[in-house]
């Protein structure tokens, strides 16, 4: 099943607001409330909406420090193995599986420099990894919030 323009529709809402309610949703369409509860039904099970999430303003947490990782391998380590060590710290919010030099990239947020030490130390531990490339950030340019635009 292909998507139309409703179903792309509903996705830029959802992605905009996850807590938008079917309801607000028919309303800003022009949709039955009905029609949509079965559309977003359909893109759950298909698996083309996976889940619903919050986006956090990260310095009024505490996280203000950006920053991203690159991992060159030892040879002969599994790349799915590393990053699914890596995928238990709750400090990163996002792992690739890359080409290239790094053969894993990854991108969190810290409280301080003694948080990025503490997760430079963690890191270090994994069996596997040769090199890694800890970059800070200084200044985000551009984030998106949500995929769809």
């Amino acid at each position: 099943m292909k998507l139309d323009e409703l179903d792309w529709k509903i996705i830029k809402l959802l992605a905009e607001d996850a807590w938008c309610s079917q309801k607000d949703i028919s309303e800003k369409l022009r949709v039955s409330q009905q029609a949509i509860s079965i559309r977003i039904s359909k893109l759950k099970k298909r698996g083309i909406i996976k889940r619903a999430t919050i986006v956090l303003d990260r310095e009024k947490i505490g996280h203000v420090i950006p920053f991203s990782l690159g991992c060159s391998l030892k040879s002969g380590f599994n790349v799915i193995d590393i990053a699914e060590k890596l995928k238990k710290n709750p400090r990163l919010d996002e792992i690739w599986v890359m080409t290239g030099t790094h053969r894993i990239t990854a991108r969190g947020h810290a409280l301080d420099i003694n948080e990025i030490e503490d997760i430079t130390r963690e890191i270090e531990k994994i069996e596997g990894i040769e090199k890694m490339d800890f970059q800070i950030a200084t200044k985000i340019v551009k984030s998106r919030k949500y995929l769809i635009e």
